[in-house]
C-alpha cells in the first residue's frame, strides 16, 4: 500500500483529532457522571463523525484504487447514522426525550442501516454505478490520484432522507431558540453551522460550483472538520456537559424576575435580561459566582430572601428560589430565581412598625388605663357601702363599660394577629369549655358531632365565647327592649340633657328601631356547633340578624344590645381571619344566627 501527500489531508486531520477527543471526553464524562440522553446521543454523533473523517483522510491518502474504494465504503459506516443521530440529538437537546423511545429509534434507523448494507455488497448497482480513477494537482502542486464513485439509486434515497433529516433538526433547534430569546441564537447559530455544513457542500458538490469540481478531490468530507470545530466550540463555550443546554436552562427570558442557570458548581452560566441587570447590581457577572448570602438563602430552604446595598445606599430585598435541575437521575445545574420584592418588604415593615405601635397601644391599655380605673371602682364601690345614690349607680356602670371596651380592645389587638402555631385540638372539648366560661342562663348547647382541628386554642376559646354570648344576649332579648340607635354610632354628638346622658349610658349603641317580624320574646336559646366540610358552624334558634346587617355587624363598635362594646363579633371576624379562615354569616334554618368557617384543617371523627 502506497501513500501520497496532499494539503487537502490536513483539515481532515484536524477534524478527525478534535472529534475524536470529543468523543473520548464525553465517554469519560458519562462514565464519572452517568448516562444522559444528550451525552449518550452526542458521543456516538463524535464517533460517526470521527469515522467519517478518518476513513476519509486515509482514502484521500492512499494511491491504490482497491484500497480507495475500501475506505470508500467504510467511510460510510460513518455516515450512514448521521442523519438519523442528528434527528435523536435534536428531540434531546430541545428535552422532547419522550419521543426517544425504542420505537422512534428502530425507525430511524431503518434507512441508515440498509443503507449500509447496500454498501458492503452493492448489488446491482444501487450504492454507485461505477468509480472513476482520475490524476490531479493539488493548491502545493501536489500530483495525487483520486477515486469518485457515480452515485446508484440507493445513495439517492439515502441523501434525500439525510437532507430530511437535517431540516426535522433544524426545525426542533430553530423552534426551542426563538421561545427562549435571543440569549440562545448563539448556540443555535453554532449549531445550525454543524449541521447544515455537510448538507450545503454536498449541494455545492452536485452542481459542481467552485471550490467543488466533480472532476477534482471530493471536498464535501473537509466539510466534517467544519462540523467538529463548531461542535467544540459550542462545548466549551456554552458548557453543554456541566450545563444543560437550551431545553434545560428553563429561563423566561422576557420574566421580570432574574432567572439564573448555574453549572454544578454553582457559576453562573446564563442569566435572562433583567437577570443580567441584577448581576450589575450585585457587581457581579456571568461566568462567576453569585453573591454568598444569595445561596445561603437558597440552600436553607428552597426559598430564602436577601438584602443587597444599591448605589447611593438604598437597600434592595430579592426573594431566593432555587430548583435542581436533574437529567438522567444526576443533578447537573440549577436554576435560581431572583425576585424584586424590595416593594413588598418595605410595607412588610411598615406592618411591622404599626404592630409594634399596637403592642405598645395594648401595654398601655391593659396597664396605664387598667390600674387607674381599678381604683376608681374600688372608691365608687366603698362609697356605695356608705351609701347609695343613682349617680354612683350610674358611675359604676360606666366604669363596668369602659372595663369591658378595655378588655375588648386589647382583645382586638392581640387576637387578631396571624396565627403561626397551630396544635390539634378537640372541637368538642373547646366548645364546652368555652360555653363554661360565658354566662348563659337557661341557654342549650348541642353539639353535632366531634372533629379534630387545627388551631391556636387560646384564641377559638374567645372565639366561641364571643360567639355564644352574642347568642344567649340577643337570641334571649326581648326585641322590644332595643328601643333605638345612639347616633354616637359613627362619631360623637353633644348630650344636651341628662335624659340622653342615661340613655347613652344604658345603650350606647342601641337599635334605633325594633325590627318588624322578630319573634315574640324568648325565655332561652339553643346554640348548636358542629362540623362542616373543610370547617364548622355555629348557629343558634334567636330571632337572626336581617340580611342587610349582615356586614355590618362585624364592624367595631357596631352592637345592638344594651351596654354592649360592639366587638364582640369583631373579635370573631378577627380571630378567623388570623388562622387564614373564611367566615359567612348567614340564616340557621329556624331562623336564627349562623356562623360559618371555612378554610379550616379539620378531621371529623367518626362513631
Amino acid at each position: 500500500m502506497s501513500w501520497q501527500q496532499t494539503v487537502y489531508v490536513y483539515p481532515l486531520l484536524v477534524g478527525t483529532a478534535v472529534a475524536v477527543l470529543l468523543a473520548a471526553y464525553t465517554a469519560t464524562y458519562i462514565r464519572r457522571e452517568g448516562r444522559d440522553p444528550v451525552l449518550v446521543v452526542f458521543f456516538w454523533l463524535m464517533v460517526c463523525l470521527a469515522l467519517w473523517s478518518g476513513f476519509s483522510t486515509l482514502k484521500l491518502a492512499s494511491t491504490d484504487p482497491a484500497t480507495k474504494l475500501l475506505f470508500y465504503q467504510f467511510l460510510h459506516l460513518g455516515v450512514a447514522p448521521l442523519g438519523a443521530l442528528l434527528v435523536l440529538f435534536a428531540l434531546a437537546y430541545t428535552d422532547r426525550q419522550r419521543w426517544l423511545r425504542p420505537s422512534v429509534v428502530a425507525a430511524l434507523f431503518v434507512v441508515p442501516v440498509g443503507y449500509a448494507l447496500v454498501l458492503a455488497a452493492n448489488p446491482a448497482g444501487l450504492a454507485w454505478t461505477g468509480t472513476n480513477v482520475l490524476e490531479v494537482t493539488d493548491p502545493l502542486g501536489h500530483e495525487i490520484v483520486v477515486k469518485r464513485a457515480e452515485s446508484g439509486l440507493f445513495h439517492l434515497l439515502y441523501v434525500g432522507f439525510t437532507t430530511s433529516c437535517v431540516l426535522v433538526a433544524l426545525a426542533l433547534i430553530g423552534t426551542e431558540a426563538a421561545k427562549l430569546g435571543r440569549a440562545y441564537v448563539p448556540q443555535a447559530l453554532l449549531l445550525t453551522v454543524a449541521i447544515v455544513a455537510p448538507t450545503v457542500a454536498g449541494t455545492l458538490a452536485a452542481f459542481g460550483i467552485p471550490p467543488f469540481d466533480p472532476d477534482g478531490v471530493n471536498l464535501v468530507p473537509v466539510s466534517s472538520t467544519l462540523v467538529a470545530v463548531a461542535i467544540a466550540v459550542a462545548v466549551y463555550r456554552y458548557r453543554w456537559f456541566e450545563l444543560p443546554p437550551i431545553a434545560y436552562a428553563t429561563v423566561v427570558q422576557e420574566s421580570p424576575d432574574g432567572v439564573f442557570v448555574l453549572d454544578r458548581t454553582d457559576r453562573v452560566v446564563h442569566a435572562n435580561d433583567r437577570g443580567t441587570e441584577i448581576l450589575a447590581q450585585l457587581e457581579t457577572s456571568v461566568g462567576e459566582r453569585l453573591d454568598a448570602a444569595v445561596f445561603r438563602a437558597a440552600d436553607e430552604t428552597d426559598a430564602g430572601h436577601v438584602e443587597h446595598e444599591r448605589p447611593g445606599g438604598s437597600k434592595a430585598v430579592f426573594d431566593v428560589r432555587s430548583q435542581p435541575i436533574e437529567r438522567g437521575g444526576r443533578t447537573v445545574g440549577r436554576v435560581v430565581v431572583l425576585a424584586d420584592v424590595t416593594e413588598r418588604h418595605e410595607h412588610q415593615q411598615r406592618l411591622a412598625a404599626q404592630n409594634d405601635q399596637l403592642d405598645q397601644f395594648a401595654s398601655i391599655v391593659s396597664h396605664d388605663l387598667r390600674n387607674p380605673l381599678n381604683v376608681a371602682q374600688l372608691y365608687v364601690q366603698s362609697e356605695r357601702r356608705e351609701r347609695d345614690s343613682e349617680n354612683l349607680e350610674r358611675t359604676a356602670a360606666a366604669l363596668g363599660r369602659i372595663e369591658s371596651i378595655v378588655e375588648d380592645t386589647l382583645t382586638l389587638a392581640r387576637d387578631g394577629t396571624q396565627v403561626t402555631t397551630f396544635e390539634r385540638e378537640s372541637l368538642e372539648r373547646l366548645v364546652r369549655t368555652s360555653w363554661a366560661h360565658v354566662e348563659t342562663g337557661d341557654a342549650t348547647l348541642e353539639i353535632v358531632a366531634d372533629a379534630d382541628l387545627e388551631c391556636d386554642p387560646a384564641r377559638i376559646h374567645n372565639l366561641f365565647e364571643n360567639l355564644f354570648r352574642n347568642s344567649v344576649e340577643h337570641g334571649s332579648t326581648d326585641p322590644g327592649s332595643q328601643a333605638r340607635r345612639s347616633s354616637v354610632e359613627h362619631g360623637s354628638t353633644s348630650l344636651d340633657s341628662e335624659a340622653d346622658t342615661e340613655a347613652v349610658s344604658r345603650s350606647t349603641f342601641a337599635r334605633e328601631d325594633s325590627v318588624p317580624g322578630r319573634a315574640e320574646p324568648r325565655a332561652s336559646v339553643t346554640v348548636r356547633v358542629g362540623p362542616l366540610d373543610g370547617g364548622f358552624f355555629v348557629e343558634d334558634d334567636g330571632p337572626g340578624i336581617p340580611e342587610d346587617e349582615r356586614d355590618t355587624v362585624f364592624d367595631r363598635g357596631y352592637t345592638t344590645g344594651d351596654g354592649g362594646t360592639g366587638f364582640g363579633l369583631a373579635i370573631v371576624d378577627r380571630i378567623a381571619d388570623g388562622h387564614g379562615w373564611t367566615l359567612t354569616l348567614t340564616e340557621s334554618e329556624s331562623g336564627g344566627a349562623r356562623f360559618e368557617f371555612a378554610g379550616v384543617a379539620i378531621d371529623p371523627k367518626h362513631s
